[in-house]
């Protein structure tokens, strides 16, 4: 059976490095750690940190880095159990956000 879940990582960290204000090929570089999926089904996690998803004993992380962005396209590799390919993600850029001490 194949069904749509909510899920989210628990343990994840992103950076972003960018010399302009609208983002135009900054770079974006996410990881995740395989473990730390979390669907509240406890057996479903299990199941997707076993061999049949994401093998998440000896891949321990899924990494996306960005290549390119134009602003609405953001083009990277992602990899996931030493598997890499390139994707392209359609992205809504809404707004800066400037943080508690004058950080954009």
């Amino acid at each position: 059976m194949i069904s749509t879940v909510a899920g989210h990582f628990e343990d994840f960290n992103t950076t972003t490095e960018t010399g302009n204000k609208d983002f135009i090929d900054a770079d974006f570089h996410f990881t995740a750690k395989t473990g730390s999926i979390n669907t509240k089904n406890g057996d479903r996690d299990k199941h997707l940190k076993s061999d049949d998803f994401f093998d998440a004993d000896p891949n321990p992380e899924i990494i996306f880095k960005s290549k390119s962005f134009d602003g609405s396209t953001l083009v990277g590799d992602l990899t996931i159990r030493d598997t890499t390919k390139e994707i392209d993600l359609d992205v809504d850029f809404n707004r800066m956000a400037v943080g508690p001490y004058g950080q954009t």
